[in-house]
């Protein structure tokens, strides 16, 4: 399993070099200073997690070694033991979550970066000396106030004339009347309406109804 020196190219950079290659990124408008100081601050306190994780750990072991020891010498079985081992479980998973602080802070920097892609690319250019002057929170009210809403396009409402609603009355008598026939009856009605119209289709079907009923 290859080690976390080899598998990171950037731990074989020099510090000066990491500096001026996050210098250029700045300059260029590719990241900002606050950017950086967030990840910076988010690896601090994934540190003090993790070293938080690990202690809870050496007590769950502590607890569960005396907890054999007991046994083994053919002590009682006690609910102290239960209730450490419980609790230090608890303690390790809270300390896997990140802080409330951290996890503002990553909600606030996702929508940042979410909306500032939909911004021109003057815009953008704001929004990034806004970032690293006053911060991401400063920076997200500027997107949020430049966002264009998009609004669905009304669909026309189509005006109905009195021939027009005629027709589509015609057509739906026709088609009720239509099922009521034979397949054969059905055949007749369809080459009459595509030659004659729907009209003398009507007047076949409601002629051809009228006589089945009889």
């Amino acid at each position: 399993m290859p080690s976390t020196k080899s598998a990171n190219p950037f731990l074989k950079m020099a510090h000066v070099d990491l500096a001026y290659a996050v210098q250029r990124l700045t300059r260029l408008g590719m990241t900002t200073v606050a950017q950086v100081q967030a990840l910076g601050a988010e690896r601090q306190a994934e540190i003090a997690q993790l070293q938080a994780r690990v202690t809870a750990l050496k007590a769950a072991v502590d607890v569960g070694v005396a907890t054999f020891a007991k046994r083994a010498v053919g002590r009682p079985k006690g609910s102290k033991n239960k209730i450490k081992i419980a609790k230090a479980a608890a303690k390790v998973q809270r300390q896997a979550k990140p802080s409330s602080k951290v996890a503002a802070a990553q909600r606030i920097q996702g929508r940042y970066m979410g909306l500032r892609r939909h911004l021109s690319p003057q815009l953008q250019a704001r929004a990034t000396k806004i970032a690293q002057a006053r911060g991401v929170a400063a920076a997200l009210k500027f997107v949020e106030s430049k966002r264009v809403k998009r609004v669905a396009p009304a669909k026309p409402k189509m005006k109905m004339t009195p021939k027009m609603r005629a027709a589509r009355k015609i057509q739906g008598r026709y088609l009720g009347l239509r099922r009521r026939l034979s397949r054969e009856l059905q055949t007749e009605a369809t080459r009459i309406a595509q030659t004659e119209g729907v009209a003398a289709a009507l007047r076949f079907a409601e002629a051809k109804a009228a006589s089945q009923a009889a």
